[in-house]
């Protein structure tokens, strides 16, 4: 299950495909809960902007690489995907 979600650019309002809750920080590897953060990124020349949840502490723990490091996964999954579709 992907954990990342994203808006088009059509509607910047309602995500075209949210993960919703129940799936796994991608710090810890547990279950979501409050409280939360929601990361946001954009990609150069992308039509998409993602984003993904994390629990507030365990992202905010992380050093600006740990932070780093979470959005390349999440960048390299998106790559990823693309391909595979």
């Amino acid at each position: 299950m992907t954990i990342f979600g994203y808006f088009d650019q059509s509607d910047p309002v309602f995500p075209a495909r949210d993960p919703g809750l129940d799936v796994e920080c991608p710090v810890c590897h547990r279950t979501l809960s409050s409280p939360l953060i929601t990361v946001s990124i954009a990609l150069l020349g992308d039509r998409r902007s993602y984003f993904y949840r994390a629990h507030r502490d365990c992202y905010q723990g992380l050093s600006a690489d740990g932070q780093t490091q979470i959005d390349s996964a999440i960048i390299d999954a998106v790559g990823n995907s693309r391909f595979s579709n």
